[in-house]
């Protein structure tokens, strides 16, 4: 729409408002309606009048407060056991430690998330969807994860990893 477009509507829009709320200054004033007459008058305030006694009879029986038996506003104080300090921790030496030994193995976070398969022709090729806490890693077979892992297989629902510096065989599989 052009701006006079909208101006004409706008005008018509008015014009057509002021035209329909126009009453006339000198016609036919509407004759009064019947007001109702004195005997309803008194049926409606002898029921109203009924009303409000039976709701003052309610509320006089209703029950006084009474504070409620628990207040989450007010605290009290609660008895505590007596603090007995602890015995202090023996006294390691040297020779109470164990040998060294060889520390444990981290525990492996990665996971399988997925596999995705890729038609080459008359070959498969699969990629694994392996996720570390922080970050994600789309690999196929020979391919590395870090410094740590390589790629060695990659079937439908399971991958095989090898560790690096113990070659050591791990395996992902899909979780149900």
């Amino acid at each position: 729409m052009t701006w006079k477009s909208t101006a004409v509507a706008g005008i018509a829009t008015v014009a057509a408002t002021w035209l329909a709320s126009y009453t006339p200054v000198g016609g036919p004033v509407p004759a009064p309606t019947a007001s109702p007459s004195a005997a309803r008058t008194e049926i409606a305030a002898a029921e109203i009048q009924r009303e409000a006694d039976r709701l003052h009879q309610r509320v006089a029986q209703a029950a006084a407060y009474r504070d409620p038996a628990r207040n989450p506003f007010r605290f009290a104080p609660q008895a505590r056991p007596p603090v007995v300090p602890a015995e202090p921790p023996p006294a390691v030496t040297i020779e109470d430690l164990p040998p060294e030994s060889v520390p444990a193995e981290p525990t492996l976070r990665l996971t399988l998330t997925g596999i995705a398969e890729e038609r080459v022709g008359e070959e498969v090729v699969r990629t694994a969807i392996i996720s570390a806490p922080d970050d994600l890693f789309l690999v196929k077979v020979d391919e590395r994860i870090g410094e740590r892992y390589r790629v060695a297989r990659i079937s439908a629902d399971a991958v095989e990893l090898v560790r690096l510096d113990t070659g050591a065989a791990v395996r992902l599989a899909l979780k149900p």
